[in-house]
């Protein structure tokens, strides 16, 4: 398919009611594609009652043995490729006098699962907004992204209801704040107990995380209410991290660590941590920077230093 714009608004609500209707027959598609080309695609959905707006553009995607079983909920593709997309969202505004229906049914219904072999994206920009949270005054607002450079590989990517696992093979990203990922690489997994990233390389221009994070849990529900039934281990090696970049993920640390004092400085970090979302334990540190100051074994700080040079 070349060139194509759909637009679609919604300017009133309905209420649609099933009492004294037979229900119909479910459509239980089925289909099945070798390769699949788009070019030139717009797509734009507005809600004029709640605010929702979500504009999509795509210059291409092509993906091969396309598999979209809608009687066993399962998606699967062994290579999607997207180039040259612009996507816009913003959030409905959420009012006082919206309510939320919560179902009293325990029936259990099986989940979609999503799979593909591989899953690559190129000169990818998204601009996201969300109208209930304020704007930060600076640095990166998780609620407000305009971010471009968005690159992506993954491989061996599987999602489902209770499980989630892909190979990072790279992922960059530039946002308008100034924060910026210029190279990752991370074995990620998670499931109903656990989240797990292995082998992370995450690289910024002036900062470089590395190795291995995992977090257990009885549930994501009951991580706040336990907090101690919770166990973290994490290891840094040889990784920089930048008060520059601390600065644009958390700018209220600027009246703890003025920049004055710490702007364009580094720290360099070996360290292990173990514990839980409570208490931890931190049974080695290296740490050095701060302009020559050093904690831990002498000579720690040369190989990171060498490392990210």
């Amino acid at each position: 398919v070349n060139g194509l714009n759909y637009n679609m608004k919604t300017e009133q609500g309905n209420i649609v009611s099933k009492e004294n209707n037979t229900e119909d027959s479910p459509v239980e598609a089925l289909i099945n594609a070798d390769k699949i080309s788009l070019s030139n695609i717009q797509i734009g959905i507005e809600d004029m009652v709640t605010g929702m707006v979500s504009k999509n553009q795509l210059q291409q995607l092509i993906s091969e043995d396309l598999r979209f079983d809608m009687s066993h909920k399962l998606v699967s593709v062994a290579r999607l490729n997207i180039d040259s997309a612009g996507i816009v969202f913003k959030q409905a505004l959420v009012k006082d006098s919206m309510a939320v229906k919560i179902s009293a049914s325990t029936q259990t219904t099986d989940s979609w699962k999503f799979s593909a072999g591989d899953f690559n994206t190129s000169r990818v920009s998204l601009q996201y907004d969300d109208p209930n949270v304020k704007p930060a005054l600076k640095g990166f607002d998780p609620s407000h992204i305009d971010a471009g450079r968005i690159n992506i590989v993954i491989s061996g990517f599987q999602f489902s209801e209770d499980s989630t696992s892909a190979l990072v093979k790279q992922f960059t990203f530039a946002d308008k704040s100034g924060f910026r990922i210029d190279s990752t690489h991370a074995d990620f997994s998670m499931n109903k107990n656990r989240i797990a990233v292995n082998d992370i390389y995450l690289k910024t221009p002036n900062s470089l995380i590395r190795r291995s994070f995992s977090l257990s849990y009885d549930s994501l529900s009951g991580i706040q209410q336990n907090p101690q039934n919770s166990l973290i281990e994490a290891v840094l090696a040889k990784s920089v991290i930048s008060f520059n970049d601390i600065y644009l993920l958390m700018p209220e640390l600027e009246k703890s660590l003025p920049p004055a004092s710490f702007a364009n400085q580094t720290m360099f970090i070996n360290t292990g941590i173990r514990g839980n979302l409570k208490t931890l334990f931190i049974p080695y540190l290296e740490l050095s920077g701060l302009s020559g100051s050093s904690l831990g074994p002498a000579g720690s700080d040369e190989a990171a230093e060498r490392e990210c040079s």
